[in-house]
């Protein structure tokens, strides 16, 4: 005698099915965001118009991180190998009033104009001003794009040689 599983029980079978992947698929998601908080370090990363009243108040000069939240793997290793380092993150909190700009989403008019100003042509990109807004320029510091792997040690220098241009009388 052959069994026949009736459309009722393949469907309920499909749902319970269906509902175990979504649930599976939710919890997934959830682990990669707290991974990515983890990744991002201990960086009090705030808003481009937050980071600029409050740079302006204490007088600090801003990093600004144009990043791509999903699926940039420079954003991803920028954040698990520089970003998260404590030293980094550290210096980063005590020197600059760090800003973050997702790229990936529509952009207010003032982060599209200084994405503008840098030419960052909707690149993932870190960017440096004093607490007046002023870019902070070098020959030797020049813009910093990551296309390819950055080292710790080299981003330390470069935050040091940013702080020194934006403190320096």
């Amino acid at each position: 005698m052959t069994k026949h599983l009736s459309f009722q029980a393949v469907t309920m079978k499909t749902l319970t099915t269906l509902s175990c992947l979504l649930a599976i698929i939710a919890l997934s998601s959830c682990s990669m965001n707290m991974e990515r908080k983890e990744w991002a370090g201990d960086i009090n990363w705030r808003s481009l118009e937050q980071a600029r009243v409050e740079a302006k108040e204490v007088g600090k000069p801003l990093m600004i991180d144009f990043y791509v939240s999903e699926a940039c793997h420079r954003c991803m290793m920028m954040a698990m190998q520089v970003y998260a380092k404590p030293e980094i993150s550290q210096y980063i909190n005590v020197n600059f009033i760090p800003a973050k700009i997702n790229i990936s989403r529509t952009l207010t008019p003032e982060e599209h104009a200084l994405g503008k100003k840098y030419d960052f042509n909707y690149d993932c990109l870190v960017v440096f001003e004093t607490a007046d807004g002023e870019v902070i320029e070098d020959v030797k510091l020049g813009r910093f794009c990551f296309v390819d792997p950055v080292d710790p040690k080299f981003f330390m220098g470069y935050l040091e040689r940013a702080n020194e241009l934006a403190t320096a009388d």
